[in-house]
């Protein structure tokens, strides 16, 4: 159902203006980035150059919010060619 909500989401965001783009990425996408394990449902952002540059905004909002609540960002990092992964802490 999760990952229903986030294609239907997604192809929301492709399909729509810059309003309506803004609205998600603004009320929607950096509120579910705070909860980490909803971000599996969203990282392919990362990688799909038309959806990239909201999803790496959004993480930059994200991380100052979880660093005000105390809240670890260092399981989760954007690599070099801006892909996301979890990351195992040792």
């Amino acid at each position: 159902m999760l990952a229903r909500a986030a294609r239907a989401v997604t192809d929301l965001y492709v399909a729509s203006g810059e309003e309506v783009r803004n609205a998600i990425e603004q009320g929607f996408l950096e509120h579910v980035l705070e909860t980490v394990a909803l971000r599996q449902y969203f990282e392919n952002w990362a990688s799909d150059p038309r959806l990239r540059v909201a999803w790496e905004r959004a993480l930059k909002w994200v991380r100052p919010i979880q660093i005000t609540r105390g809240d670890s960002f260092d399981n989760f990092e954007i690599n070099s060619v801006g892909k996301a992964r979890n990351q195992l802490i040792a």
